[in-house]
């Protein structure tokens, strides 16, 4: 028996070309929880990420409940911080 993950991570890959026949478009703005609120949270902290725009969009999502939410968005921004680190180190070779 494993214990259930805390954290759920989805890489939905380059959404672009999803949207190239012109039926749908993707939204960039804010659209509001994917599920109720009321809803037990399958894992602690869901991170959705996709790429548009040659940009990568990701959206943490956590329950208020159990944390703060200038919690949540210190992790993110220790996150971007080391992403954009490590994107510097690949841009010099290392």
């Amino acid at each position: 028996d494993l214990p259930q993950p805390q954290i759920a991570f989805n890489y939905f890959g380059r959404i672009d070309s999803a949207y190239a026949e012109g039926t749908f478009a993707p939204t960039f703005g804010a659209t509001g929880p994917n599920i109720t609120p009321l809803m037990p949270r399958a894992h602690v902290l869901e991170v959705n990420a996709s790429v548009a725009r040659n940009r990568l969009q990701m959206q943490w999502t956590f329950s208020r409940n159990r944390h703060r939410e200038a919690g949540g968005d210190r992790l993110a921004g220790l996150f971007e911080t080391r992403l954009s680190e490590i994107v510097a180190e690949a841009r010099r070779g290392s």
